[in-house]
């Protein structure tokens, strides 16, 4: 007997739908629909692999509605809400749980410049579109001629591409910035300033903010996504802390956390507990302008999201973090999870 015909198939999964705004967002997932029930609870109680074939699943993935579809005994489709944010999510728990991206190839040049001219429609800044512009003719060219180098060389050339691969998919996606903080600090009235308009609610009560609330801008001609989180802190309303469970979520995903803290009140037990569990967060002391005086701001910024003063210092700042370095202007950079996929084969492969 064939011993490689007992080993089970791996699992892989693949985004069905394209990049951008949509009501609805489809993944499909081939192997072992076992996994599925470490995020999937049906309503009607059963697991994935005994739901009816062709035949729509409700339920929730941690928390979050959605319907499964049992296409055969070893597929499945996970239809979700629309957008990036939600099907990235559940992409990203999949990856974590063993199911590998199913990465179609890109066996020449020319497909990789087929990608770059669809990638550059999801540019939303005039800067991310000059650097998808740059990369289109240098990572084509630098594809092409990895063919002439020896399979150490070719090794080393993938591995300083991969380099900035986090650069590079930020090119079509946002960079993910959340405003944490305990309640009444002054999240939202940050966000506000920040993207220019008002997005978030604003009131003087502890625990207004309920959900998380997002918002797209951009700081120095990059893209940014800022999400204004609900204040944390242990409460016995129910909705508060499923609000404060979401927030926990996100800034867990967040590229970048601001610790937001009431200069007012100075350095609390609290603020040092929640920056303490943060890694590397940018720390801002709002409401500078209720002060006499100077605030202590010791490892932070002193801004006042009320009257906009520090505001745009804070903006220069978190570009500053987010970008440190840019990649030198001859520099080839994969800008999708398909061209990592192809240097990362290099990596591996003779």
């Amino acid at each position: 007997m064939n011993q490689l015909s007992s080993q089970p198939e791996e699992s892989t999964f693949q985004i069905l739908t394209p990049e951008g705004r949509g009501a609805v967002a489809s993944l499909e997932v081939t192997g072992d629909l076992d996994i599925l029930n470490r995020f999937f609870e049906a309503a009607n109680g059963k697991p994935v692999q005994d739901q009816p074939v062709d035949r729509i699943a409700y339920g929730t993935w941690n928390e979050e509605d959605l319907v499964i579809v049992r296409t055969s005994a070893s597929t499945a489709e996970i239809h979700c809400h629309g957008g990036h944010t939600a099907v990235h999510r559940i992409a990203e728990q999949l990856c974590q749980s063993g199911i590998r991206e199913y990465v179609v190839p890109l066996p020449s040049e020319l497909s990789f410049e087929e990608e770059f001219d669809r990638l550059l429609q999801l540019a939303t800044t005039r800067q991310t579109a000059h650097w998808l512009l740059r990369q289109r003719h240098l990572f084509t060219a630098a594809i092409q001629q990895l063919e002439q180098l020896s399979i150490s060389e070719r090794r080393q050339t993938a591995q300083a591409m991969l380099q900035w691969s986090g650069f590079g998919l930020h090119l079509t996606q946002p960079w993910k910035v959340v405003l944490c903080g305990h309640p009444n600090v002054g999240k939202s009235t940050l966000m506000n300033a920040l993207v220019g308009y008002g997005r978030s609610v604003v009131f003087d009560q502890p625990g207004t903010t309920r959900d998380v609330v997002t918002a797209s801008t951009a700081l120095e001609g990059w893209p940014i996504e800022f999400a204004d989180t609900a204040g944390l802190r242990e409460t016995s309303d129910q909705l508060e802390a499923l609000g404060v469970g979401k927030a926990q979520k996100v800034i867990e995903q967040a590229d970048l956390a601001i610790v937001v803290m009431d200069a007012t009140s100075g350095m609390t037990k609290a603020d040092e507990t929640l920056i303490s569990h943060q890694s590397e967060p940018l720390v801002v002391w709002n409401k500078s302008d209720l002060l006499d005086g100077t605030a202590d701001v010791l490892n932070g910024l002193s801004i006042s999201a009320q009257t906009g003063d520090g505001v745009n210092e804070l903006a220069k700042a978190i570009a500053q973090r987010l970008i440190p370095e840019l990649p030198n202007e001859d520099q080839p950079v994969p800008v999708s999870q398909r061209q990592q996929e192809f240097l990362r084969q290099l990596l591996t492969g003779a």
